[in-house]
């Protein structure tokens, strides 16, 4: 392989970056090292890893800013990248291995580029040298350092992916297909990816950093129980928990401060303004009932795969056969793409609608009792006390990991949500506030500085309590009301834990990143874009652009398969200029770095009547080259020639061409320098249907 090493310096702020490690913006294709993964079932995937590649320049803690690559054999430029963040608890999490157990290893058996970025987070510590001392007001050498404080995770991940587009000529992997995943507080981190791609309040922040100058948007989201939006979550928590048998029979100081939060989530859901699946608006008065529906549909899906669904946790279930349409996941109707549109983990078919056909009782879900089937979720985990995240100083708790996540690089722990720090009494800062709203993806989704990702795959256990049911709910319907692909679940029976169901993962993974439909549309975008570009910039088009150009003619049809062309492909200046003159319309040619010149052969065309098929032939292989240049980035413009016999023999003499070579047009190509706007050539009037004047009916 061509050894490729660039180096990027992000000098603008080095000055007060001088306490810091200084790292280069570099990859080597030549530094991967050859290395073998064997699966359980005796599958060995071969691979290349490129590992301890820094994403930054400006490197804090040198531990974990940096990130391991891995390329499966057989993968190009074309193949989606899966990235895999291994945060949990907010905490630090360093660049790792794949692993033949979970995403990371079936994603290099189903032949994707594996990334796994380290991360700061809330424990990971540095100790201050003398010059970092210097640097930072305040801080004293020996003194301990934190971090990975919020919002700095999040910030080493968007680096990681400004450095995979910053590299991605040179790396295998198409940069414009990240699909990221994450489990928990990674989850959350998998879904700000997604949400927050470009959004100009990380700029200067990344800046500072060293990241990439680069996009930091991706393709598709993964969050497997997205610990997220944390300034509601304890309010979302105590709503849905306050009525059970724990919780109303646990510690009355605890239950006051439940009952506080439970009052406050109406307004907040309410004030989102989202609409369920079928359009109709989600309130505070209907929302018990969504989360019902969607855990009957939950249950349902897995039933009919073969689960055993009790129906002592509350549900209710069909009492005769139900001629007519029986309801399917417990009546609901629309929907987010459901597990259940799909083929189901373990091979079983997906569930249909079906009417008559002698059902057996007791076959379909038909109700489900919340305060039974909530009081189940408890007894299987016990509830997080109130509040479940902003706890610090609230009835005499300690601090939450989630106290420590917003705290300073000190070491402080601190309240972050206005319930919080009313019941204390501490001042939320300015810069508290926002290092908040930097880690909620709820602020940004919608948002039209924001480019959100496409694609979104979200899970959360029908029995996890680590947050409550409504936080991947709104996150889900928030994304789906923006117009974006959303494939939700309430994973049947399904604690806090991710990376389970990898059939039907990626099963999804494929479909999105599907070439069939996204090559045929990109075709379609190439001819309808493509239009004339008579100037250009200096740059001279590469010998594999012209090769390129070239071959795309000869693959045009051909009457016979005769092949009756020739192609003159002119880079020099002094004869472009010459060709320039023999064409009053053809200024632009002295101006060009390149012209093809498409000649028909006439020792190769058909002999007798079919002689002229040479001029179709030329023309097909000619909008060929028009369409290559387009989708190469190149501008183009053709000149004819043929049947003008003054202009045929002006050029022939200058490309010395033979009597049996006539030249048909120029293809004018370059580097554009203007970018008009294609035509709109679409009339209807111009179309007959059957015979002449027929109408479509």
């Amino acid at each position: 392989m061509k050894k490729v090493m660039i180096t990027t310096l992000l000098c603008a702020l080095a000055a007060t970056m001088t306490a810091q490690e200084k790292k280069s913006l570099s990859f080597d294709t030549n530094a991967g090292v050859k290395a073998l993964m064997e699966f359980y079932d005796g599958t060995k995937v071969s691979y290349t890893a490129y590992e301890g590649l820094f994403y930054v320049t400006n490197v804090e803690d040198s531990a974990y800013q940096a990130m391991n690559v891995y390329v499966p054999d057989g993968a190009t430029q074309q193949t989606p990248i899966f990235l895999r963040t291994y945060v949990g608890g907010y905490m630090a999490s360093k660049a790792s291995q794949p692993q033949a157990g979970d995403a990371t290893g079936r994603a290099l058996k189903e032949g994707y580029v594996v990334v796994i970025p380290g991360t700061r987070g809330r424990n990971s510590t540095i100790t201050a040298d003398k010059a970092y001392a210097k640097a930072h007001k305040g801080v004293k050498k020996g003194q301990t350092i934190y971090t990975g404080r919020a919002p700095k995770a999040i910030l080493d991940l968007k680096a990681a992916i400004r450095y995979l587009r910053h590299f991605d000529k040179e790396m295998a992997g198409d940069a414009e297909k990240i699909i990221t995943d994450g489990t928990s507080a990674g989850g959350a981190m998998s879904s700000l990816m997604g949400a927050t791609g470009n959004h100009p309040d990380y700029e200067p922040l990344l800046r500072a950093m060293g990241a990439a100058q680069e996009r930091d948007d991706v393709f598709a989201s993964v969050c497997f129980c997205p610990i997220t939006d944390l300034d509601h979550a304890d309010m979302a928590y105590e709503w849905l928990y306050n009525g059970t048998d724990s919780r109303q029979q646990g510690n009355q100081d605890v239950l006051a401060v439940s009952n506080e939060l439970k009052a406050q989530f109406p307004a907040y859901i309410n004030s989102l303004g989202l609409k369920k699946p079928d359009g109709t608006p989600l309130t505070a008065d209907n929302y018990l009932d969504f989360i019902k529906r969607e855990i009957i549909r939950a249950a349902q899906i897995a039933k009919n795969a073969g689960a055993d669904i009790p129906d002592s946790i509350g549900f209710v279930f069909s009492q005769d056969k139900g001629f007519g349409a029986p309801p399917i996941n417990g009546g609901m109707t629309g929907g987010m793409r459901p597990q259940g549109d799909r083929k189901p983990e373990g091979g079983m078919p997906p569930m249909m609608m079906r009417r008559g056909g002698g059902k057996k009782v007791g076959e379909y879900i038909t109700d489900l009792d919340m305060q039974k089937y909530l009081n189940y979720v408890v007894s299987t985990q016990p509830l997080k006390t109130a509040p479940a995240f902003d706890t610090k100083g609230v009835c005499g708790q300690s601090a939450s990991g989630e106290n420590e996540e917003f705290g300073d690089a000190t070491g402080t722990s601190v309240n972050f949500t206005e319930y919080g720090a009313q019941k204390t009494g501490f001042v939320l800062t300015d810069g508290i506030r926002q290092n908040v709203r930097l880690l909620n993806p709820m602020n940004f989704i919608g948002n039209e500085e924001t480019d959100v990702a496409p694609h979104w795959y979200i899970r959360h256990g029908a029995r996890d309590r680590d947050t409550s049911f409504p936080i991947p709910l709104n996150l889900a319907l928030k994304l789906q009301n923006a117009g974006k692909d959303v494939n939700y679940l309430l994973a049947w029976n399904r604690p806090h834990s991710g990376d389970y169901a990898l059939d039907e993962l990626f099963e999804w993974i494929h479909d999105i990143t599907a070439t069939k439909s996204s090559d045929a549309q990109a075709v379609i975008n190439n001819i309808m874009t493509r239009t004339s570009i008579r100037r250009y910039t200096d740059e001279p088009v590469s010998q594999q652009d012209v090769e390129t150009l070239l071959r795309a003619g000869m693959a045009a049809p051909t009457a016979v398969n005769a092949q009756p062309w020739h192609f003159v492909a002119i880079t020099d200046k002094a004869k472009l200029k010459e060709l320039a003159a023999t064409n009053r319309r053809g200024s632009m040619i002295e101006q060009a770095a390149l012209a093809i010149v498409v000649c028909g052969n006439m020792d190769k065309a058909m002999k007798g009547k079919g002689q002229a098929y040479w001029i179709q032939d030329c023309s097909a292989a000619t909008e060929n080259i028009l369409l290559a240049a387009h989708g190469l980035g190149l501008g183009a413009v053709w000149t004819g020639l043929y049947p003008m016999d003054d202009r045929v023999a002006a050029v022939s003499q200058v490309l010395h061409l033979p009597q049996t070579i006539i030249p048909l047009c120029t293809i004018v190509i370059g580097h554009p320098d203007e970018s008009p706007e294609p035509k709109n050539k679409w009339k209807p009037e111009n179309v007959s249907y059957n015979e002449y004047g027929g109408k479509i009916e």
